[in-house]
């Protein structure tokens, strides 16, 4: 038996100790290290937690939700918010018929077709009316072979007639009527719709309480992007092309080294090369005065986008896409609000060439496979033209429908950018001797003008950011947590840094950040089964952030409770 003197007084033990070299026995451990009695935890039953874990309300949209059947009378506008505008007088649209002198697509290639489109009266839309042609998902497949063959239809360039140009009828196509939408009667039930798009004109708006604010926005964006004389005491604005600006990598790698045709990022995009993609700040804005100049076009486009989205989407489509940017806090530009874009692409274009040399595979028929399936598109088309030029125009490949507006300087048009689109570019018959003339003449303008003469501003949402399959850059390493390699990490823009002009400045950034930081606490608590003592308003309410003045500015509460608001969650969470 072990000598208890082996022991020193500091605990430790003499060197010639036995239990150095021999083991020591059970009744000596029992006498002298009782603490070394063997006892079998409970093993947690894995499968209980995750059940006990699945019970609670956590921030974000689950994968494996099955959808119910909407309760589509609880979305439907109100008498006092539906449009004050007159009736559209075309209460049916039929596809004119194609004649044997009508050119054929290419062999192997088909043009696209459109059904009949009845015009309905609905207070499931803002506009009060919406044109409905049916479609049948057992077509599906069938539809699918289709598009994949499709080519836009030379009717859909205009020819040239004693210096005129003249726009035929598109055969098998309809021309979409401004300020109307657009939609798919599913299987033919006239309640389950599906917004094809719509497109609307400063015309088309005039009859809306919110005009002046759109054309105040759009007329925002045209200064930011054409730039502008000095006005009072504002500075001078200069074009966007004249700053050193990155082509994406969707642009022709062939055009001229002083030529500024292509596209370009503007506000997020999903950098390639790490996994399926990483979501950053786009790169321009490491020019200060870009930065600055561009976080006004931003905050434009993203109120110019919420305004005119609600006159497009029924109120369905727009309260449940609302309720899933919330739920995940999509990084969207321009501000707080839901709903917003996460990508800006900026295209630009002269009206002497075809867009597909201008843009690429992007002035083709193509589709975007990378946007969210449930988001539209949203393209602002500005136009900077001479008198009896053409401003181009563009086609919906599924719907069989088209945009032709002759006399416009701003377009906005929403539609699905997973389906097959494509733009026709903007022409005219003045030479760039006579172009620079016109441009020169007119003084009074209140923005630049350039032979860019077609400016097509593309806002999508990108399906990795709303669906958060892939990286998200909020911040630099934190250390803690689910962390991507250190050396990207370092490499990489991130929100933090780079993102307050891209999210609309300093109050949304920081209200977006905050929810993103208290989404993440929360639902990592819960994946521990942890309990909070706290209620989790309180800890937002008291976290903030100092503006310019210094002053003390609280985080906005988030948009709903996880626990105080499970079940409307959950139901929301079904539609």
């Amino acid at each position: 038996m072990p000598n208890p003197d082996w022991s020193k007084v500091d605990g430790s033990v003499h060197q010639d100790s036995p239990w150095l070299t021999t083991p020591p026995t059970e009744k000596a451990l029992a006498e002298y290290c009782p603490d070394t009695v063997f006892y079998r935890s409970e093993v947690r039953d894995a499968e209980a937690f995750v059940t006990e874990v699945g019970k609670c309300t956590l921030f974000g949209h689950p994968k494996d939700v099955q959808p119910i059947k909407p309760p589509l009378d609880s979305f439907i506008f109100k008498p006092e918010e539906l449009s004050t505008a007159p009736a559209p007088p075309e209460t049916v649209l039929i596809p004119p018929k194609l004649e044997p002198h009508h050119p054929e697509p290419p062999r192997n290639f088909l043009h696209p077709r459109a059904g009949i489109f009845t015009l309905k009266k609905t207070s499931a839309y803002q506009r009060g009316y919406v044109y409905t042609t049916p479609y049948y998902i057992s077509s599906k497949e069938g539809d699918r072979e289709r598009m994949m063959r499709v080519v836009a239809p030379s009717q859909l360039y205009p020819r040239l007639a004693d210096g005129k140009y003249i726009h035929d009828p598109v055969p098998e196509c309809v021309q979409m009527v401004p300020g109307v939408p657009f939609a798919f009667e599913i299987d033919s039930n006239p309640d389950q719709l599906h917004t094809i798009g719509a497109v609307h004109t400063l015309e088309s708006l005039r009859h809306e309480p919110d005009f002046w604010p759109i054309l105040r926005d759009t007329v925002l964006v045209a200064k930011g992007l054409r730039g502008c004389r000095p006005v009072g005491n504002t500075d001078e604005i200069f074009p966007i092309s004249d700053f050193p600006i990155r082509p994406n990598d969707r642009s022709p790698t062939d055009v001229p080294l002083d030529s500024k045709e292509g596209s370009y990022n503007l506000a997020n995009t999903v950098l390639k090369g790490i996994g399926p993609g990483v979501v950053v700040p786009a790169a321009q804005f490491d020019t200060p005065e870009f930065a600055g100049q561009v976080y006004t076009v931003l905050k434009s486009l993203g109120s110019l986008r919420r305004r005119l989205l609600r006159k497009t989407l029924s109120k369905y489509e727009y309260d449940v896409t609302e309720f899933n940017a919330d739920d995940m806090n999509v990084v969207g530009f321009g501000g707080l609000e839901p709903n917003n874009a996460t990508s800006c692409q900026l295209n630009l274009s002269t009206p002497w060439q075809r867009l597909m040399h201008a843009l690429g595979q992007q002035g083709t028929e193509h589709l975007d496979e990378h946007n969210a399936e449930t988001r539209k598109t949203f393209f602002l088309a500005l136009l900077n033209l001479p008198p009896d030029s053409d401003s181009g125009s563009f086609l919906l490949a599924r719907a069989g429908v088209y945009i032709r507006e002759i006399n416009a300087w701003a377009l906005y048009l929403f539609f699905d950018g997973v389906d097959i689109h494509t733009g026709i570019g903007a022409t005219t018959t003045y030479s760039r001797a006579e172009f620079k003339q016109w441009m020169e003449a007119d003084l009074e303008m209140a923005w630049n003008r350039s032979e860019l003469g077609r400016m097509g501003i593309v806002q999508y949402a990108s399906r990795s950011a709303h669906s958060r399959d892939t990286y998200m850059s909020m911040t630099p390493s934190v250390r803690f947590g689910n962390c991507a390699p250190e050396q990207h990490l370092a490499i990489q823009r991130n929100f933090a840094t780079h993102g307050q002009e891209i999210l609309g400045g300093q109050e949304p950034w920081a209200n977006r950040m905050g929810h993103e930081i208290i989404y993440a606490f929360w639902n990592k608590l819960q994946l521990c089964n942890l309990d909070l003592g706290i209620d989790l308003n309180k800890i937002i309410q008291s976290i903030s952030f100092k503006d310019k003045d210094g002053h003390d500015i609280p985080l906005q509460p988030l948009p709903f409770h996880p626990v105080d608001d499970a079940k409307h969650i959950a139901l929301s969470r079904l539609l």
